[in-house]
């Protein structure tokens, strides 16, 4: 049986569970609750105490879990009792748990249709909360997830800039998914470039770094469920104005140039581990030419909007 992790804090306790869920214990993996049953809320809490991070369930049952989550994340975003960082903490978990199945598997119509629904659930917090730009990027990610981070930090601001920027409905969704995906086609070879500043990249590094707008993306465009317009926005995330790019453009959409100049912006606070308020001073007059003024500005007024720190 092939297994799929799903972070803890995407199934909620006491509630009916439309599918076995199963814990890793001693290279095994184990029969935690039967379908149809419930994780009782003591269970749920010694886990989360003992930092318990993942569940598993049957891959066959991963069409029943994107369900489950689907309306788990409407309910509880939706809900205005619940803490915002029960809400953070199931978006990210949400997030985490799509992009891993989707850099596992690009074929998978279920993976997607996951990242797609997370990728909702980021917009909504974000768009209805003020404070939830910061507290994402104040919620910590195990070792090794720092490319899942940076795109889920990167989905959360172009949304928030795209709402400034009096984006509709259908285009923030569009935007949102994006986002969350447009570092899919990073593999190991750019990975170890990920976190470098791009400004001291070497001749070869740039061409390896630049792969994963282009080669990483062949398996996804393949796919009928995949949109030209998700495609088109994910390998013009590294474009500019200047046409220094992978794709040398010279001239972006709406959406286009808000992806791009936002993953620039976390990039350089991901590269410098310079705080979002003194990220963004140095960002205006390094990018000044990049990108539109107004929309840098855009940018300018999210951050000063959604941090208090500097």
């Amino acid at each position: 049986m092939n297994y799929t992790p799903v972070r803890i804090s995407t199934l909620k306790p006491d509630k009916t569970l439309p599918f076995a869920v199963y814990i890793y214990f001693k290279e095994r993996h184990l029969l935690y609750v039967k379908p149809g049953a419930k994780i009782e809320e003591t269970k749920y809490k010694k886990l989360r105490k003992q930092k318990i991070t993942k569940f598993f369930i049957s891959g066959t049952e991963e069409s029943a879990y994107q369900k489950y989550l689907d309306q788990l994340l409407d309910e509880t975003l939706s809900d205005s009792s619940v803490e915002i960082s029960t809400k953070v903490d199931m978006v990210q978990d949400a997030s985490f748990t799509a992009l891993e199945q989707l850099q596992s598997d690009t074929k998978s119509e279920v993976a997607y249709e996951m990242t797609r629904t997370a990728a909702k659930g980021v917009a909504k917090i974000v768009l209805e909360n003020e404070d939830a730009l910061q507290a994402l990027y104040e919620k910590k990610s195990e070792v090794g997830e720092s490319v899942i981070n940076h795109c889920m930090n990167v989905c959360a601001m172009s949304v928030k800039l795209a709402q400034l920027m009096k984006c509709n409905e259908k285009e923030i969704e569009t935007l949102s998914l994006a986002a969350l995906i447009h570092d899919i086609g990073l593999n190991q070879e750019s990975l170890e470039l990920f976190e470098k500043n791009s400004l001291y990249h070497t001749s070869e590094e740039k061409l390896v770094y630049a792969k994963h707008t282009k080669n990483g993306l062949s398996e996804l465009k393949e796919r009928d469920w995949v949109s030209n317009e998700i495609i088109e926005l994910v390998e013009s995330h590294e474009e500019n104005l200047t046409g220094e790019g992978p794709h040398k453009k010279t001239k972006l959409s709406k959406l286009e140039e808000i992806l791009s100049l936002v993953n620039a912006y976390d990039k350089k606070i991901l590269t410098t581990a310079k705080a979002p308020l003194v990220a963004i001073k140095d960002f205006k007059i390094d990018e000044l030419g990049k990108y539109d003024l107004k929309v840098i500005q855009g940018l300018e007024k999210v951050i000063k909007i959604g941090f208090t720190y500097d």
